[in-house]
């Protein structure tokens, strides 16, 4: 350093004078040079008993790096720094412009030599460990046999030999920058991958593409980068880099890029789920600007559906949440935001918490950090007929208790749902439905299952005449029903009459015959109920009424001629029952004319009877 200072001293000095003395000049600075060079390596390594430590050695040019350079590399900007532990620098010395390098050690302990150069300069290694202490010598004088004093002397571990530092390339920074907004902080995201490759007609020397990730403020830099034509290209998984790619050559010395890589949106992200805390799939989530700086729809956002929250504002883009509960808006300009959720189809409609999730993004991904939750929702269903029309009118019942209404369409909604297991079912007059057992009611189902009308009342009524009396033991009413399917001839269903006649049986839309039931003991004592069957086809909506059935009685009638006198009430008719007791007999008395009738005649064989009040007839 000293011989350097003398040199620039000796060159200003030798410069101004007159040329005549050049010659004794220059002799005179040779002999100042070698002695100042004599003395500092003496004073170096020895001066006396006592050693001087230090380090020293080159920095060169790795030598990948000397095939692509163009000119030799200035070392004097290159220092070494003896350091300690906790940082803090002993000393340190320049470089020669040749790279030779020595930097005394004057205390013991654990330092660290470290080389610094220009900024963006790259170096190997970048720092070694040193460890300057004592090494013990043992002395012994084998001819008298004394033991003689061990002497101990100072010595430094690590650098023994010269330490090379090897210069391996240069740097290229740049920057990351987002779009630029009022309120939001303008430096750039940290988090993108920027990747340098070699440009067109690369040397191999270059070699291949190296990737690196931005850092807080956007900044990023490659390091040992040889000169030469590259690309440079940003990349991130869930922003959109609208910058194409950069390039940029690096001759001698570092490189800055001359514009930035521009992130056009980031991702607004989160969750939805039930209250049970399973996933729901489907939810739209809509994105309202708030701070009036957006109006057009970031590239890529989906179109909006036909179904939006009631709001005076158009939303900005939306997202549905998938099978996960998750949901990723993308490409969302820096700014201020209202998030809002909303599930409403033909059936069904969702109530979540909360109604609205105030959004800032900055420079980075937004996270709503609380899943948004389905508190309470609605779901729709239809009750159906066989042929898949809607019944109206029907009542919709939730675990047995009424909870909607079948509209006109059998459409109907369920208010105020939440997860759990349901049963499921609807009534009606005369009808009866399927039922949906222990069914599993989730947010993410998108309608309920048809409640289908499965059987219809088939209903009548079996009459009795007022003064009818067929027998003590056989009585008209309560009567026995019975309906037999027409195709296959089983009976599919039996009813019993009340005590005024009515039935009613639910029967599959099909073709039956109903029929009242007459035990022949019943027959016998003149009982015949009319029709015997009556042949019904059963439509999918309808109830059938009207199948009533009646004892069947007739009219027995007559005339008495009597052969003198004209007949007069003295002259009374019988009818009575042949080889049976029931019914009674029955007496009446003729008209003047000779006539009689017996009305509610049951079936049977009867023996009519003439007499007269006089025995004389």
């Amino acid at each position: 350093k000293k011989a350097r200072e003398e040199e620039k001293t000796a060159k200003a000095s030798w410069s101004t004078r007159p040329s005549s003395n050049m010659l004794c000049n220059f002799l005179q600075l040779w002999a100042s040079l070698m002695l100042t060079t004599f003395v500092v390596s003496k004073f170096s390594f020895s001066a006396g008993q006592d050693d001087f430590l230090g380090c020293g050695g080159f920095v060169k040019v790795s030598t990948a790096l000397a095939k692509v350079l163009k000119q030799k590399p200035d070392y004097l900007d290159v220092k070494i720094k003896l350091i300690t532990k906790d940082g803090i620098v002993k000393s340190e010395t320049e470089s020669a412009p040749n790279g030779y390098y020595y930097l005394p050690i004057y205390d013991k302990g654990a330092f660290e030599l470290q080389i610094e150069g220009p900024e963006g300069w790259s170096f190997s290694p970048k720092s070694i460990q040193v460890q300057v202490g004592e090494n013990a010598a043992g002395n012994t004088d084998g001819g008298t046999g004394d033991e003689s004093t061990a002497a101990s002397k100072n010595v430094v571990f690590g650098c023994e030999d010269d330490v090379d530092f090897f210069f391996t390339g240069f740097a290229v920074k740049g920057h990351v920058a987002g779009p630029s907004v009022q309120g939001v902080s303008q430096v750039g995201p940290a988090g993108v991958e920027v990747t340098l490759s070699p440009g067109e007609g690369a040397d191999a020397a270059q070699g291949a593409p190296v990737t690196v990730t931005s850092e807080d403020g956007g900044l990023f830099s490659f390091q040992n980068v040889f000169p030469g034509k590259y690309l440079v290209k940003g990349s991130h998984p869930d922003w959109t880099v609208q910058t194409e790619d950069i390039g940029v050559e690096v001759s001698w010395g570092n490189a800055n890029l001359d514009q930035p890589l521009l992130i056009s949106g980031y991702d607004v992200r989160g969750a939805v789920v039930s209250g049970a805390a399973d996933p729901v799939s489907g939810v739209n989530f809509f994105l309202y600007s708030t701070d009036g700086h957006h109006a057009q729809p970031p590239a890529g956002c989906p179109p909006l559906p036909a179904r939006l929250p009631t709001r005076d504002d158009t939303p900005l883009c939306h997202a549905a949440s998938d099978e996960r509960g998750n949901f990723v808006l993308k490409n969302i300009p820096c700014g201020h935001f209202e998030l809002v959720p909303f599930y409403e189809n033909e059936h069904t409609t969702f109530n979540v918490v909360p109604f609205v999730e105030d959004v800032v993004v900055g420079h980075g991904s937004f996270v709503v950090q609380d899943q948004f939750r389905v508190s309470g929702f609605s779901l729709g269903g239809r009750v159906v007929d066989q042929r898949g029309r809607g019944v109206a009118g029907a009542t919709v019942l939730v675990d047995g208790t009424p909870r909607a209404w079948a509209d006109a369409s059998g459409a109907y909604h369920l208010q105020g749902l939440e997860p759990g297991k349901y049963d499921l079912s609807a009534q009606a007059d005369d009808m009866e439905f399927s039922h949906h057992p222990n069914l599993d009611i989730k947010p993410n189902i998108k309608t309920l299952p048809d409640i289908t009308l499965t059987k219809l009342s088939v209903s009548g009524t079996v009459h009795t005449a007022p003064d009818l009396s067929v027998s003590n033991f056989v009585q008209v009413l309560p009567r026995k029903i019975q309906v037999v399917e027409e195709a296959s001839g089983e009976v599919v269903a039996q009813a019993t009459t009340d005590q005024s006649g009515r039935y009613s049986l639910l029967l599959a839309p099909g073709t039956y015959k109903v029929s009242a039931q007459v035990k022949a003991i019943e027959q016998a004592a003149g009982l015949l109920l009319a029709p015997l069957e009556h042949a019904v086809a059963v439509p999918p909506s309808e109830a059938v009424t009207g199948l009533d059935f009646s004892p069947v009685v007739t009219t027995v009638s007559g005339k008495v001629k009597c052969l003198e006198e004209g007949c007069g009430p003295s002259v009374i008719v019988s009818l009575a029952p042949v080889g049976r007791t029931h019914p009674p007999r029955q007496t009446l008395r003729v008209a003047s004319d000779g006539a009689f009738t017996f009305h509610q005649v049951p079936p049977g064989r009867y023996a009519v009877h003439v007499s007269h009040e006089k025995d004389t007839f």
